[in-house]
């Protein structure tokens, strides 16, 4: 763990039905919060010009450095997805909101959620930290 980060990403493709988790240690250190780690994410897996609509465009969810130490106000999660308004070629669209998923989500281990692709039935991702 990295000052305050879990060390990892975790990667859904929805099409496949697969998972994967890559480390974040590195590139945590650059990083303020969820909000810049997910505008990293965002340009390392969209495309300039993407449709917010295609399966391929990603949702990330990302939980700052803070989430989880008890600290007021720490407890924030972003959401960052290719925007619908579409003011630039390589825009994207970004929401915080709070309550335990942040938290929570570091105490599974992660640190982001990158979520890919289009799944024929409903689905729902349970994230568990098994270590």
């Amino acid at each position: 763990m990295v000052y305050g980060w879990a060390g990892r990403t975790l990667h859904v493709n929805l099409s496949t039905g697969k998972t994967s988790t890559t480390p974040w240690d590195k590139d945590a250190k650059r990083f303020l919060g969820g909000r810049g780690g997910n505008s990293w994410l965002f340009w390392k897996h969209s495309k300039v010009n993407q449709d917010p609509y295609d399966p391929d465009a990603p949702v990330i969810f990302g939980a700052g450095a803070l989430s989880g130490t008890g600290l007021i106000g720490a407890s924030r999660m972003e959401v960052t997805v290719v925007s619908a308004a579409k003011t630039e070629s390589h825009s994207l669209g970004n929401v915080g909101m709070g309550s335990s998923w942040a938290p929570e989500l570091k105490f599974a281990g992660y640190d982001n959620v990158v979520i890919k692709g289009k799944s024929d039935k409903p689905v729902y991702l349970f994230i568990y930290n098994y270590d």
